[in-house]
C-alpha cells in the first residue's frame, strides 16, 4: 500500500492551464527551489534536468529508459518506471494540502518505457526476482502515473513536523508511446491555521539543527519564520532529571560505561549511565524507560547507547522480513518516539559486547580514538573502497550498482579532497565494460554508462581479495567501505570474513567500517526466531577484535536490498561531506556517527523510494545499525594540536571562566566529575564560559574541535572560606643572604580537619606579591601544633628587595586559605661594589691607608689586608688585615719611616651580609728605606720614590713624611735643564727643584744618619727618558732586584736604552757601572742613559 494513501492531503490545480515549452527550459540538475515561505504556506518550484533517454534490449524485450539527473524513479512493480523527485519539507503541523500553481511541459515520442521491478536482495545467494509488467497499465490510454505531485508522507523528526513532497515530472501514455516532460512545476503547500507551531523546549536539541538543515529543503525559511519557538532551550545540563547522552548498560559493563561517560562529560556531552537494574532489560521495560525519558526529562536525551548484547538489552521484533519470513531484529523502534512514522527522534548505537573484557577494551579504543588518535598521517589520508562487479551473465554489464556507487564515492573523495582511495574490486565477469542497464532503477543517473578507462581489463586486474583488504587495514585507513553481498559471517566479494580478522594487525589505526550489504550486522542470534543463527555476526567480531579491529561499523541486521542501500551509502558520505550531493542538504558536515546513520536513511528516503510500495524503505530503516558510540566524532584529516591558555586557579562561587584558544570555533567545556558545568565556543580567540557557581576543588577544562587533538587541563577552585592561616614570619623587613637559611612560621586551623590532616604549600614572590611563581615546598603535612615552622634552606641566590612568602593551606575537602608577608623583605646574594682611589701616607711612626668609599648602599665594613716585603699583584696571598669598620681609612702603626720594610695594602669591602669584594688593580704601599741606615762620610745618597703620591711637593714627600729633620739638600739632574737644587734653609727663590714625581730620582744630602721612607700607591709605569743621562727611581713593586735584572728589563722594555750607572758610596758623590750582582731596593735611584728620547714601560700588575 502506498505511504501516501489515507493522508490528510489535497491536490488541485489553480491558476493558468499547463503551458507548453521546449527542452531549452531545462535546468542542469533536477531540483526543488523554495520560492516563498510564510506562516500559512510555502511555495516550491520543481526545475527538471533534460531527460536522458536510452533504448536497451533485455531478455524481457526492448525498453526505453528515462532518467533525469538529480531524480530517482517511481517504484510500482510492473508499472512504467518514470522519474520521481521528492523532498522533506518542514511544516508547522501535518494538516497539509497541496496545490499546483503553475506548470510547463513539452511532449515527445518515447516508445515503451521499462517497467519498474522489485529490488534485489543483497544476500550472497543471488535470488533473482520475477519480472513484472502490468499490462493493465500498459494497455490504458491514459497518462501514467497521472499525479504530478503527491504528499507521500507526514511525520515528526524530534520537534519538527514534516511533509514528504513528491513530483512526477514525466507523464507517460503507453498506448501513444509519448510522454509529457515537465520543465517546471510550481506548487503551494499549505497547512492548518488552527494548529499553531509550538516547540517543547525539552526536546529542542541543537544536535538536530544540522540534520534539519541537511534534510529539509526549506529549513532556513522555516527556521527564520519560527525563530522564537526554535530558540527555546532545554534546562541547563544536569537539570533535576535530564541529559544529552544516555548510556543504558548491562549490569556487568557499568565500569566501562562510566569510563566512556567520564570522557563524554569532559568534552561537553552531558552523559548519564543507567544499568538494566534501573531501566529493565526486557524490550517493554526499555521501551517504557526511553519513552518516559523522552516525554519527561529536561533535557530529553539526544543520543542513546546500548552497551551490551541482546541477552543484556533486548531488541525489538515488529515486522516480518519479506526475504527471511521471520521477524526482523532492530533497535529502531526504541527511538521512533513521536507519531506513527519510522523516522528516529534520537541518535542511537549499540556496542554488542558479551563480557567485561570486551566492554573495557572497546570503550578504551573509543576514548583513545578521540583523545589520542594515531600520529600516522597516512591513516587519515587513506579511505579504502571494496566492491563487487556482479555480472553472472558475463555480458560486461554490472547487474547491480555495487561498483557504480563505490566509484561515485571514490571519485568525489579524490577529486574534491585529494584522499588516497585504493580500489579493492573483484568480479565474475571476464570483461567488465559498463555499469547497470537492466530493468531495475540501479542505472541512475545514466543507464549502461561505460566504465572509466582505468577500470577496464587489463589496466585494472579486478583481483580484490581478503589479502588486499588486510594490507589496507594494517597499513592504516580511516574508512573501509564495502559494497556487495554479505552473510552473517562476512563479506561475499571481495571475500573477507570473521576468520580473516585473526590476521588483522592494525594496532590503534582503527577504521570506521561501512559494511553496506546483507546480514553482517545480525547482532541478535541469541534471541531471534531463526534457528540457524548460532554465532556472532561479522560486525560484532570486527568490533570486538583486540588489539586492532575497528572503532565503529555500520551494518545490516538482515538481508538488505539494492538501490535502497546504495543511496543510503551515498547519504552516509553526504553527511560527512555536504557537497557530495549539491542537489540536497545544507553546507554543515556531520561527523558524529549517530547523525551520519540517521541522515543516511533520510537521504535514501529522499532519493530512492517513492511511496515505499512494498515496505522496503521502512525495512532499511529497521535493519541498518551503527555498532559503536553514536556520539563518536570521526577524523577526516590529520589532527593538529590546540593552543589553549586559561587560569590555573579561580575562587569558589565563580560563575564564568575565560579560556583563550588560537583556534576559533573550538568548543570549551568546564566539568567536574559527571557534571557539565558550562560550555562555550571560541570566537576571536576567546570563549567566556558561563557556569554554575564553582565549588572548591578541581574542575576540568576540555577544548575540542573537529580534526584537532583535544586539550585537557584543570583549574583549581579555591574556597572563599575555611580553613584559615596566618603567616607569622617573615612578615616584616629584614635583610638575609642568598644561600643562608630562614625559618618560616605560621598558624593554621580548620573547623573540620585536625592540623595533621591539612596540607601546606609554600611559595615566594620577587615582585612584592604580584605573582608567586616560585616553589619553596609543597605537600607539607604532619603538623600537630601551632605555630608551624619550615626551615627554608638554602635561600635562593637572588637579589631582590621585594621578596614575600605565601603560605597556602588545604583541608581534605579541597578548601584552602592563603596568607602572605605583610611587608617585603630583602634577599641579597651579590657582593658590594669595590672601593676606589686607594693610597697611603706616612703618619708619625705608622702608615695611614686611605680609599674612597664603595658606592653600594649596604656596606658593612672595610678590611685592609697587608703583606710585608711580599708583593702579590692579586693580593690573594696576604694573610693579615686591619679592620677599618665603616671608616675609609686606617692607621698601620709602627711600620713608618724608621721601619726598613716595605708594606703592601689591599682593601676589601663587606656588605651587611658579609658578601666580600676585593679591590683589584690598585694597592697602597709604604716603601722602606735602603737596606741599611743612610750613613756615609759624605752624606750624599742617590734616591727616588716610584709610589704615586697625592702631593708631590718636596715639603710633603721629604720634609713632611720621609726626612722631616735631616735632609738639607736635594739635587736633581735633567738632561734638558741640567742640575736643579733644593736647600730647605735657603730662600725659596733660589730653589729650582720643588716637586718629586714617581718617575725621577735625585741626590739627597742628609745631616745625620737616618732612613728614607715613602708612601702612596703602586702603579704601572711609563717613565719618560730624555736623550742622555736620566736619574730614575727603582720602579718595581718587588722589594729589590739585582742590577743585572734591572738592566735586562730595560733592554726588553725601553727602546733606545744605552746603559745604567749606580751610586758608588766608596767615594763621595760618585757613580759606577754596576757589575750586575748589586741589589737595587725601594727608594733607591740610579742613572739610565737613552740614546734618544724614549719611554721605559714597567707593569707592576
Amino acid at each position: 500500500m502506498s505511504l501516501f494513501m489515507g493522508l490528510s492531503a489535497f491536490q488541485g490545480v489553480v491558476g493558468q492551464a499547463p503551458a507548453q515549452t521546449d527542452r531549452s527550459e531545462h535546468a542542469d540538475v533536477t531540483r526543488i527551489l523554495v520560492d516563498s515561505f510564510n506562516p500559512a504556506y510555502t511555495v516550491f518550484t520543481l526545475e527538471t534536468a533534460e531527460p536522458d533517454i536510452r533504448t536497451e534490449t533485455t531478455p524481457e524485450g526492448t525498453f526505453t529508459f528515462v532518467s533525469m539527473a538529480g531524480a530517482g524513479h517511481s517504484m510500482q512493480p510492473g508499472c512504467p518506471q518514470v522519474p520521481f523527485k521528492s523532498c522533506f519539507v518542514a511544516v508547522p503541523n501535518t494538516q497539509v494540502s497541496l496545490e499546483i500553481m503553475y506548470q510547463e511541459y513539452y511532449e515527445m515520442d518515447v516508445g515503451q518505457i521499462v517497467p519498474a521491478q522489485e529490488p534485489h536482495p543483497d544476500s550472497v545467494i543471488d535470488d533473482e526476482v520475477e519480472f513484472k509488467m502490468d499490462m493493465g497499465v500498459y494497455n490504458a490510454d491514459a497518462d501514467y502515473p497521472g499525479e504530478r505531485t503527491v504528499i507521500a508522507q507526514t511525520g515528526m523528526i524530534r520537534v519538527v513536523p514534516f511533509a514528504r513532497l513528491g513530483f512526477y515530472p514525466v507523464q507517460y501514455n503507453p498506448v501513444e508511446g509519448k510522454m509529457k516532460v515537465y520543465t517546471h512545476i510550481q506548487v503551494r503547500l499549505s497547512w492548518s491555521a488552527s494548529v499553531s507551531y509550538q516547540v517543547d523546549e525539552r526536546l529542542n536539541s541543537p544536535n538536530f539543527f544540522t540534520l534539519y538543515d541537511m534534510n529539509f529543503v526549506n529549513w532556513k525559511e522555516f527556521e527564520g519564520t519560527f525563530a522564537t519557538e526554535l530558540a527555546k532551550e532545554p534546562a541547563p545540563a544536569r537539570g533535576l532529571l535530564g541529559c544529552e547522552y544516555l548510556i543504558i548498560t548491562g549490569v556487568n559493563y557499568t565500569s566501562a560505561a562510566n569510563a566512556l561517560a567520564d570522557w563524554k562529560n569532559k568534552r561537553g556531552i552531558d552523559t548519564w549511565v543507567r544499568d538494566t537494574l534501573q531501566t529493565g532489560s526486557t524490550q517493554p521495560e526499555i521501551e517504557t524507560y526511553i519513552q518516559s525519558a523522552f516525554n519527561n526529562w529536561n533535557p530529553a536525551p539526544s543520543y542513546v547507547l546500548f552497551l551490551g548484547d541482546v541477552e543484556d538489552i533486548e531488541t525489538n521484533y515488529v515486522n516480518v522480513h519479506p526475504y527471511h519470513g521471520t521477524i526482523t531484529g532492530t533497535d529502531l523502534w526504541y527511538f521512533t518516539l513521536l507519531g506513527a512514522d519510522y523516522f528516529p527522534d534520537m541518535y542511537y548505537g549499540r556496542i554488542p559486547v558479551d563480557n567485561q573484557i570486551q566492554a573495557g577494551n572497546y570503550i578504551a579504543e573509543i576514548v583513545d580514538y578521540e583523545i589520542d588518535p594515531p600520529f600516522q598521517n597516512t591513516y587519515y589520508d587513506n579511505m579504502t573502497m571494496a566492491a563487487y562487479f556482479q555480472d553472472p551473465g558475463n555480458d560486461g554489464y554490472e547487474d547491480r550498482r555495487f561498483t557504480r556507487t563505490t566509484e561515485e564515492i571514490r571519485d568525489y573523495l579524490i577529486n574534491n579532497h585529494s584522499y588516497v582511495v585504493p580500489r579493492i574490486y573483484c568480479t565474475d565477469s571476464s570483461n567488465p565494460t559498463n555499469y547497470n542497464s537492466g530493468t531495475h532503477p540501479y542505472n541512475w543517473p545514466i543507464p549502461g554508462e561505460p566504465l572509466p578507462m582505468d577500470l577496464l581489463k587489463p589496466i585494472y586486474p579486478w583481483d580484490g581479495d581478503h589479502d588486499l583488504i588486510l594490507n589496507c587495514l594494517n597499513n592504516g585507513t580511516t574508512i573501509l567501505n564495502h559494497r556487495d553481498h554479505g552473510l552473517r559471517n562476512g563479506w561475499g566479494d571481495p571475500h573477507f570474513q570473521i576468520s580473516d580478522l585473526a590476521n588483522l594487525d592494525n594496532a590503534d589505526m582503527l577504521p570506521i567500517v561501512f559494511s553496506i550489504n546483507c546480514e553482517t550486522g545480525w547482532f541478535d542470534h541469541e534471541t531471534d526466531s531463526d534457528g540457524s543463527t548460532t554465532t556472532e555476526s561479522f560486525c560484532e567480531e570486527f568490533l570486538r577484535k583486540d588489539p586492532g579491529g575497528c572503532v565503529g561499523i555500520f551494518g545490516a541486521s538482515r538481508v538488505s536490498y539494492s538501490g535502497y542501500n546504495d543511496f543510503m551509502c551515498r547519504g552516509f558520505y553526504d553527511a560527512q561531506f555536504p557537497d557530495f550531493d549539491f542537489a540536497v542538504g545544507g553546507t554543515t558536515p556531520m561527523y558524529r556517527m549517530g547523525e551520519i546513520l540517521n541522515y543516511g536513511k533520510y537521504y535514501m528516503a529522499n532519493h530512492y523510494a517513492c511511496g515505499d510500495l512494498w515496505g522496503y524503505e521502512e525495512l532499511e530503516f529497521e535493519i541498518f545499525h551503527y555498532f559503536g558510540d553514536p556520539t563518536m566524532e570521526m577524523y577526516t584529516a590529520p589532527p593538529g594540536s590546540l593552543t589553549v591558555t586559561h587560569p590555573m586557579e579561580v575562587l569558589s562561587d565563580t560563575t564564568s571562566v575565560t579560556v583563550n584558544c588560537m583556534q576559533d570555533g573550538a568548543f570549551v567545556t568546564i566539568s567536574k566529575g559527571e557534571d557539565v558545568l558550562g560550555t562555550g565556543t571560541v570566537v576571536a580567540g576567546q570563549a567566556l564560559v558561563m557556569t554554575s557557581q564553582l565549588q572548591p576543588g578541581i574542575v576540568n577544562v576540555t577544548v575540542t574541535k573537529h580534526n584537532w587533538r583535544p586539550y585537557q587541563g584543570q583549574i583549581t577552585v579555591i574556597p572563599n572560606v575555611a580553613p584559615w592561616t596566618d603567616l607569622l614570619a617573615p612578615d616584616s623587613y629584614m635583610l638575609v643572604a642568598g644561600g643562608d637559611s630562614l625559618e618560616i612560621s605560621w598558624e593554621m586551623g580548620d573547623e573540620r580537619d585536625s592540623l595533621d590532616e591539612m596540607t601546606v604549600n609554600l611559595r615566594y614572590s620577587t615582585d612584592n606579591g604580584a605573582t608567586y611563581p616560585f616553589v619553596i615546598a609543597s605537600g607539607l603535612t604532619g603538623y600537630t601544633a601551632n605555630p608551624c615552622t619550615y626551615m627554608w634552606d638554602p635561600l635562593p641566590l637572588i637579589d631582590s628587595t621585594q621578596v614575600k612568602v605565601r603560605v597556602t593551606v588545604y583541608d581534605t575537602y579541597g578548601w584552602s586559605d592563603v596568607d602572605e608577608s605583610q611587608q617585603a623583605f630583602e634577599i641579597d646574594s651579590t657582593s658590594p661594589l669595590p672601593v676606589t682611589n686607594v693610597r697611603a701616607e706616612l703618619e708619625g711612626s705608622g702608615v695611614r691607608v686611605y680609599w674612597d668609599a664603595s658606592p653600594s648602599p649596604d656596606v658593612g665594613h672595610y678590611e685592609v689586608w697587608w703583606s710585608m716585603n711580599n708583593w702579590d699583584p692579586t693580593g690573594a696571598s696576604y694573610t693579615s688585615f686591619l679592620d677599618a669598620g665603616a671608616n675609609t681609612d686606617v692607621l698601620h702603626a709602627n711600620v713608618g719611616g724608621i721601619n726598613p720594610n716595605s708594606y703592601f695594602y689591599q682593601v676589601k669591602v663587606f656588605d651587611l651580609l658579609g658578601h666580600e669584594t676585593v679591590t683589584t688593580g690598585i694597592q697602597a704601599a709604604k716603601f722602606g728605606s735602603t737596606q741599611s741606615v743612610m750613613a756615609n762620610p759624605s752624606g750624599w745618597f742617590l734616591v727616588g720614590s716610584s709610589l704615586v703620591q697625592s702631593d708631590t711637593t718636596i715639603a710633603h714627600v721629604i720634609q713632611g713624611q720621609g726626612l722631616p729633620a735631616f735632609m738639607d739638600c736635594l739635587r736633581n739632574y735633567d738632561p734638558v735643564a741640567g742640575w736643579t737644587i733644593n736647600v730647605p734653609s735657603a730662600p725659596s727663590q733660589i730653589n729650582t727643584f720643588n716637586t718629586i714625581s714617581d718617575e725621577i730620582g735625585f741626590w739627597m744630602h742628609v745631616s745625620s744618619n737616618t732612613r728614607f721612607a715613602t708612601a702612596g700607591y703602586v702603579g704601572d709605569k711609563a717613565i719618560d727618558l730624555k736623550a742622555g743621562w736620566n736619574i730614575v727611581p727603582y720602579p718595581f713593586a718587588q722589594r729589590f732586584m739585582s742590577a743585572a735584572s734591572v738592566d735586562a728589563h730595560l733592554t726588553a722594555n725601553c727602546p733606545n736604552y744605552g746603559g745604567m750607572l749606580i751610586a758608588d758610596y766608596t767615594q763621595p758623590y760618585h757613580l759606577k757601572v754596576p757589575t750586575g750582582a748589586e741589589n737595587i731596593f725601594h727608594n733607591q735611584g740610579f742613572f739610565v742613559y737613552a740614546t734618544s728620547d724614549t719611554v721605559w714601560t714597567v707593569a707592576n700588575y
